[in-house]
This record gives structure tokens, sequence and C-alpha cells, in this order.
């Protein structure tokens, strides 16, 4: 997701934007501890789109944590510029979940308490009460989004780029 979103603004601006990406497989909680955000405070970002790790999260780290994180993080990066925009969003859905739902909702409430840029691309997916139509976007282990689901996802994050 981060590459296509990446090669979309790149794409868009050209040189007058640098874009640079983290792909981490883990909770929030083990990205603050591997110290990955330092390695993003060299090029003093203006801009910071944040996937909050809430599906990797679900089941290991608490909803408090995971915004605790979430916090850190941003704080990290407002260190080296005052001025950075911080546009969050939740990971992609998955069919048929009863908790991992109310912690997106929880996310959102954060953003809107923080006054933070949320973007809520669930909207633009088929339902997650709907398995049959959403494993269309997703891949066979739930995971990931396949090339459609990234197709969705990047269109909701380009849109506030005027992409």
């Amino acid at each position: 997701l981060g590459k296509t979103i990446s090669q979309e603004i790149k794409d868009e601006f050209e040189d007058s934007v640098k874009v640079s990406y983290i792909e981490f497989a883990g909770t929030s909680t083990e990205l603050i501890e591997e110290g990955l955000i330092s390695d993003y405070q060299d090029t003093k970002p203006d801009v910071l789109i944040l996937e909050a790790l809430t599906l990797a999260d679900n089941g290991n780290v608490e909803v408090e944590d995971n915004h605790d994180n979430i916090s850190t993080i941003i704080e990290e990066l407002q260190s080296i510029n005052e001025d950075l925009y911080v546009i969050l969003m939740p990971t992609h859905p998955i069919p048929n979940a009863t908790i991992y739902p109310k912690q997106v909702d929880a996310l959102k409430e954060y953003a809107v308490e923080e006054k933070i840029t949320y973007i809520d691309h669930w909207e633009a997916w088929p339902d997650y009460k709907n398995e049959d139509e959403l494993m269309e976007y997703l891949k066979e282990d739930k995971s990931a989004p396949n090339e459609k689901g990234i197709e969705i996802w990047s269109k909701e994050v380009l849109k506030l780029f005027g992409i």
C-alpha cells in the first residue's frame, strides 16, 4: 500500500516532494521498541500518513496503549518538525470481526479528540459483515488487501492530495 501511494504522489508532484515509507509487520509497541521512527527523523517530514496498526495490535496491545503509541510516534516526529501534518487511518477491514470494528471506532474518536486528520477508508470497502464480497479485496489469509483492496484504499488516501 505504501509503495502504491508513494508512487502516485511522486508521479503527481514529481521532484517537488520526497516520499518515504516504512513497511512493518508487527504491533505499534514493537514499532516503537525497534526505534523505526527515529530512522525518519533525519528526513524531517512535513506530512505523516500513519496506518495505526490497529489489526496487528488487536488482541496484543490494549486500545489505550495503541493510542499512546500513536501519540509517541507523532511526538517523536514533531520534535524534528513542529509543523508536521498528521493523517491517521485504520488498517483494512476484515470479515465478520466483532471487537476490531470497535477498536477502529475508538481510533476515529481518538483522532477527533487529538484534532488529527482521519481517513475513514472503511466507508469505501464492502461491508465487513459480508465475507464473500469483502474477501474479493483481501489476500486469502486476510493479512492485507489484494490489488483490488489496495486500489480502494489508495484512492481514499490520494483524495486528500487532490489526486
